[in-house]
């Protein structure tokens, strides 16, 4: 399925302006490093952006700062990982 263009600058803009944390855990998951697994990062789904995504296990992971603690990030986290979990991902 073809993302939304404004998702797709999103995911690139954000793998330009990688977190210290980010960039520390691609060095270990990028060209296949654990366990042979493929991970990407910033990958679209639907309306949103995962930090890291391996389809083969159909998992996602998010590294969440601080910003997240906040009301609305809260919320919008919540309806995200709904629609994740909606897709069968972890």
């Amino acid at each position: 399925m073809p993302y939304p263009e404004y998702i797709i600058g999103i995911a690139r803009r954000l793998r330009k302006n990688s977190t210290p944390a980010e960039e520390l855990l691609w060095k270990h998951l990028r060209n296949r490093k654990l366990g042979g697994l493929k991970f990407v990062r910033q990958h679209p789904f639907n309306r949103y952006v995962v930090d890291f995504y391996c389809a083969e296990l159909k998992l996602v992971i998010e590294i969440e700062g601080g910003v997240h603690q906040l009301p609305d990030q809260k919320e919008y986290d919540r309806y995200r990982f709904e629609e994740l979990d909606l897709r069968g991902l972890t």
